[in-house]
């Protein structure tokens, strides 16, 4: 069967897609092996205080590098960049495996996000690239079989490095990873239109990382140095806002810029973009503390932590494959957000029911519906952004909603592990008689689970209700989140799916924000491309 897109045939875009989802294999799979083994890596590295920065800084750069990738993929060839990713992304690997400080693993993490960035922004454009948008989901949807795969081998990956060899080989394990994601790029025919003269927005993509930066250091430092009352919060906020103003003026004038400011002329883009940062907001806090309550709350070891994940798993890979394959029949998208975020935003409401007395099948039975909604409903926004703009800013365009959506993730994964551990000394405090407080380990006092699981039951009992009420506390906040992104999503426009992917046929008109109809898209000037294979 032969697609209307560029003349390939179905088989010859799922072998292309074969080739892309090793990288997005690796790039997931990183992001799941270190949650679960980050109780350990902090018990053997010490530095609680510092413990969202081995997630965060991994979100950080790869929220940052993600559109610059985007629009170097749109410049040189996505090909070109995708492989690029790869190889930065297996070096930080290399440096985070051999780390003898928590300093030196938040650094190496930062590295590994840059090449993430790339992993995570440039497959779903290429998909885009060679497919109508009405087939678009169809194919895409498929990608989630590979993200549910490294979710469900992460976790169990993880745990089984953790109890049987070394926290270090969730590092390490990228390397070979890499060298076969490496290897099936070799085979990779993406269409690349070409360009004239070459020009990067430099600027534009330093003001973006100084703004990214800014936000995420003001929200962690706000949990971990008294709150907002702190007055190197509100400096950095300060010079967020200062550094923003200075992009949108940048990005007006830039010939090609990193972030096209026509976009926000978009309704469906601007719906989009706010409803991820909330959502991402909301899940990535409940994702990150989960395993804390099941190894930690529950004494469940990492392996066993990986295998309660599983649930989760499979009801997002199955809620994906499902709708996708709807969205693609009927032409319609905004019932899946609409539907999927009410749903996961209902398990993460059941969240806030468990305590230290809950069971880990609760858990379990929790995350498994949270799973559901986050199927449904968060990767279809990458189709409904690539169906409103033209097909020159694509690249741009599922950058900036992965852009979005790690800003979202990155302040999710700060502000929920911020108040676990604000609150985790106060509940120790409360909870925990200081005599006994003194007789305790630090490992104990920083929540590793086999010093935990080693106490004595009246005084492990304790010190785990502690922990229970600060996971309560990181997470309270994520309902009413996740709720207004419901709400943004009910109100966003839809468009119903085009079932062409021509290069010269603008769907959108993403200046005016509006559709074009197909009569006034074929009069329309064509953009100057010349499509070639990379």
């Amino acid at each position: 069967m032969q697609t209307q897109g560029r003349g390939l045939t179905d088989r010859q875009i799922w072998l292309m897609m074969g080739g892309l989802m090793m990288g997005t294999f690796l790039s997931t799979l990183d992001v799941l092996i270190v949650i679960t083994a980050l109780p350990t890596i902090v018990g053997d590295l010490g530095g609680r205080a510092s413990l969202s920065w081995v997630i965060t800084a991994y979100l950080l750069t790869s929220t940052a590098a993600g559109p610059v990738f985007g629009k170097l993929g749109d410049l040189y060839g996505r090909k070109r960049m995708y492989q690029l990713s790869i190889a930065v992304f297996v070096g930080g690997s290399v440096l985070a495996g051999v780390s003898q400080g928590i300093g030196q693993l938040i650094l190496a993490r930062g590295v590994q996000g840059i090449g993430a960035g790339g992993l995570m922004a440039l497959p779903f454009a290429m998909v885009a690239d060679v497919t109508p948008p009405r087939q678009r989901a169809r194919f895409q949807s498929v990608m989630i079989i590979n993200f549910a795969v490294a979710s469900a081998l992460g976790p169990l990956v993880g745990g089984l490095f953790v109890d049987h060899l070394s926290w270090r080989w969730i590092f390490f394990v990228n390397i070979p990873l890499g060298a076969l994601a490496l290897s099936a790029s070799l085979i990779l025919r993406v269409p690349r239109h070409r360009v004239g003269k070459v020009v990067i927005d430099y600027l534009g993509a330093l003001l973006l990382v100084g703004v990214s930066a800014c936000l995420l250091l003001a929200v962690t430092w706000a949990e971990g140095k008294r709150g907002f009352s702190n007055g190197s919060v509100w400096e950095l906020l300060g010079v967020a806002v200062v550094l923003g103003l200075g992009l949108v003026v940048v990005e007006k004038r830039a010939r090609e810029p990193i972030l096209p400011m026509r976009f926000f002329r978009n309704s469906r883009f601007n719906a989009v973009a706010v409803g991820s940062i909330l959502f991402g907001l909301a899940i990535q806090a409940g994702w990150t503390l989960m395993p804390l309550f099941f190894q930690v709350v529950t004494g469940a070891s990492a392996t066993l932590s990986g295998v309660l994940i599983l649930p989760f798993v499979a009801g997002n890979t199955l809620a994906s494959i499902i709708t996708g394959r709807l969205v693609s029949r009927w032409s319609r998208y905004k019932w899946a957000p609409v539907l999927g975020q009410t749903v996961a935003t209902g398990g993460l409401a059941l969240y806030l029911t468990l305590g230290a007395s809950s069971s880990r099948l609760d858990g379990a039975a929790f995350m498994a519906l949270t799973g559901v909604g986050i199927g449904i409903g968060f990767q279809i926004v990458v189709v409904i952004v690539q169906n409103s703009v033209l097909q020159n800013d694509i690249g741009a365009a599922t950058a900036a909603v992965g852009f979005f959506r790690s800003i979202g993730l990155s302040f999710g994964a700060a502000i929920g592990l911020g108040i676990y551990n604000t609150r985790v000394n106060a509940n120790i405090t409360a909870l925990v008689p200081a005599s006994v407080r003194q007789r305790l380990s630090q490992a104990a006092l920083q929540g590793s689970p086999t010093a935990v699981r080693a106490l004595p039951t009246g005084v492990r009992h304790s010190l785990v209700a502690a922990f229970a009420a600060a996971l309560h506390s990181g997470l309270l906040w994520t309902v009413p989140a996740a709720a207004v992104s419901v709400a943004v999503m009910v109100m966003m426009p839809e468009l119903r799916l085009a079932d062409h992917a021509d290069w010269s046929l603008p769907g959108t008109d993403t200046l005016a924000g509006e559709v074009l109809s197909v009569p006034e898209a074929a009069g329309a000037q064509p953009p100057p491309v010349a499509p070639s294979s990379v």
